[in-house]
């Protein structure tokens, strides 16, 4: 039995959301690549679905402990929190800059994983709220790489339709 039987459908739609935005890329491949903001989008969205449903996945395994749990969670979070660090990073030292719709991406793809992270450390040390912080990290992860999707559907469709400026 899971520690938190209501995962199944976080999980579930974090697969869903993964695969579609697996497909919108491939179809877009080229516009993808080209463009760097866009690919940013795509990889930071990649990194904070697979995410999201590796947490939830990890809830679902049947006859582990919470400290096992907290174990498998903890790394989970310290990758994606790594590397959304580094890929920020970088993006301070480009041309471009950092913008606010990426760091507004930043923080509540950080502030997710480090839910999960600060979760999977309470189911590991019995307290702090272990999973109900798993719980609200996996929700916001979903959410935030939700509206991170639509972003990258407005940015390819203006890619394909640039408006001409004056």
């Amino acid at each position: 039995m899971s520690l938190m039987p209501g995962t199944t459908s976080g999980s579930h739609w974090s697969a869903q959301a993964l695969g579609l935005l697996f497909v919108v890329v491939s179809i877009h491949l080229r516009v993808v690549v080209e463009d760097p903001v866009l690919r940013r989008r795509a990889e930071i969205m990649l990194g904070l679905l697979a995410t999201t449903f590796a947490a939830s996945a990890a809830l679902l395994i049947p006859g582990q402990g919470r400290q096992a749990l907290g174990i498998e969670l903890m790394p989970i979070a310290l990758v994606y929190i790594t590397l959304s660090t580094l890929a920020t990073f970088r993006a301070t030292r480009s041309r471009q800059g950092v913008s606010r719709d990426r760091l507004a991406r930043f923080l509540f793809g950080d502030l997710s994983a480090g839910l999960i992270f600060a979760g999977g450390l309470g189911l590991f040390v019995r307290s702090l709220g272990g999973a109900y912080l798993v719980a609200a990290g996996i929700v916001l992860g979903v959410l935030s790489a939700t509206l991170a999707i639509w972003m990258l559907f407005v940015g390819l469709e203006f890619e394909r339709h640039p408006t001409p400026r004056p």
